[in-house]
């Protein structure tokens, strides 16, 4: 059964991935983002991060996806 989970794993892991690069290369305004995206720029700035309200906003947008 390992084998099964780790390459559902891996596949599960491929497909985020490129779902987050294809949102960063070919959206271009702020309100067109995902939430994912929209949360790094909006509470990192260089090499400041913000990580209250991050672990904030990561928290509430992971609630949508555990329901």
């Amino acid at each position: 059964a390992w084998p099964g989970i780790l390459t559902a794993a891996i596949f599960s892991f491929t497909l985020s991935w490129n779902e987050l690069l294809y949102s960063l290369a070919f959206v271009r305004g702020e309100e067109n983002r995902l939430l994912t995206n929209g949360v790094m720029s909006a509470f990192a700035r260089s090499d400041i991060y913000f990580w209250g309200p991050l672990m904030a906003a990561s928290t509430l947008a992971s609630v949508p996806v555990a329901l």
